[in-house]
């Protein structure tokens, strides 16, 4: 500053024309408070635990602290789908990093609701009928209520893998198209010639005198994540498949 308090007309002789530029541009979000938020802490389920760890279903608050003695483990669920495993000795706050409030919440104690009603045993999700090595994913040869995960293609599977077989398939419509599971093969995709959607269609494998009835629901696309779309599949009627698929979970 000169006498008279005018600002120097040399002043930017010590900072460039770009220095100064910057420099504005960081008092200015000083000023208004534009900064970067922090991470948002998100709630965690408990999908899996051993050795003291806390129990299938149970919820942990954002930002609450976790022990786990020497030889406990535990895998936990974010609301965005990613899952963190633990071992003890372990004192701390788990972070899976992603999260907010609002539906994202509702689906993730949906899912906790889900593992504690009935579907755990000292830790250990239940599973579908078939059996734990059946792709949860998958509809049952057999039939029954199938819900359809929106970014899977459908595709039948069955118990073992034995001989070639053909699986008949009506829809509502009367459209009839057949499903080929070959030697060996222990799955078939939906046949292409027959459009797969909501509602129900008759199965009948070769000898078969009468029908099983498969009922269809299809999950929506916003069900993207395992949360979301276990949480649907709770209230759709097809709680157990979706803790075969969590049973599935790394």
């Amino acid at each position: 500053m000169v006498a008279g308090g005018r600002p120097d007309a040399n002043i930017t002789s010590d900072y460039g024309e770009a220095d100064m530029n910057r420099i504005c541009c960081v008092v200015i979000t000083i000023l208004t408070g534009v900064l970067p938020a922090p991470a948002a802490r998100a709630d965690l389920v408990v999908i899996r635990g051993s050795g003291g760890a806390p129990e299938t279903g149970r919820v942990l608050a954002a930002g609450a602290a976790l022990t786990l003695p020497a030889g406990a483990s535990v895998t936990l669920l974010g609301q965005d789908g990613r899952i963190l495993t633990l071992a003890g000795p372990y004192n701390g706050n788990p972070e899976t990093g992603g999260g907010g409030k609002g539906t994202e919440t509702a689906a993730l104690a949906a899912v906790a609701r889900l593992l504690t009603a009935g579907g755990a045993d000292s830790g250990t999700l239940g599973v579908s009928r078939g059996g734990s090595d059946r792709n949860p994913y998958a509809i049952d040869h057999r039939g029954g209520l199938h819900c359809q995960a929106a970014d899977r293609a459908p595709v039948f599977a069955r118990q073992g893998a034995g001989h070639e077989a053909r699986l008949r398939i009506t829809s509502a419509a009367g459209n009839e198209a057949e499903a080929v599971f070959a030697e060996g093969a222990g799955s078939a995709p939906w046949p292409a010639g027959l459009l797969f959607d909501d509602g129900a269609y008759a199965l009948r494998t070769e000898g078969q005198t009468t029908p099983a009835r498969l009922t269809v629901r299809r999950a929506p696309a916003e069900a993207r994540d395992v949360v979301a779309l276990t949480a649907w599949m709770a209230v759709h009627g097809c709680a157990a498949q979706a803790r075969a698929i969590l049973a599935r979970l790394p």
